[in-house]
């Protein structure tokens, strides 16, 4: 979770399929999954906004799109990490969707090898002096493994 003073972030990965047999057979009527980024008022607990993850695994194996990983708040957005390998900022006021990037691929790395993402879990998006870094690829419990350490910037250098 993350906290900016005003608003707690919540992220939920609630998977499709956690492949735990033991939890299937306890939750046979559970409701459907609602992975995705919540707002919470921290005064009352009440809901502030949704932001729903939208499903892009289209059938890809350990691919999920529930956010694992540690979130980041800074002011004005909220940088999520999600398993099916997109890093998304959100809106801190209203939870829109601002960027999303795509890390589940083939990635130039610096020195001319390739690197290749995948799920973002464990550590999440990190701030720091203007840039944005992300691991991708967390290949342990069901996920999309990878070797991608990215770094983004507003001016894209």
């Amino acid at each position: 979770m993350a906290f900016d003073g005003a608003r707690l972030y919540v992220p939920i990965s609630d998977m499709a399929n956690s492949m735990d047999a033991s939890e299937k057979a306890r939750n046979a009527n559970a409701a459907p999954p609602r992975p995705g980024l919540y707002a919470l008022d921290p005064h009352d607990g009440k809901l502030l906004w949704q932001s729903p993850a939208d499903d892009v695994c289209l059938g890809r194996s350990s691919c999920d799109p529930g956010i694992l990983a540690s979130i980041a708040a800074i002011p004005g957005a909220v940088f999520a990490g999600h398993m099916d390998g997109r890093v998304r900022a959100y809106d801190a006021a209203s939870g829109r969707v601002l960027w999303q990037y795509d890390t589940a691929r083939e990635l130039a790395a610096l020195g001319g090898a390739t690197a290749h993402g995948g799920s973002i879990g464990g550590g999440g998006p990190v701030v720091h002096d203007g840039m944005l870094y992300t691991n991708s690829g967390y290949g342990v419990y069901f996920h999309m493994a990878g070797n991608a350490l990215i770094a983004f910037s507003v001016a894209g250098k």
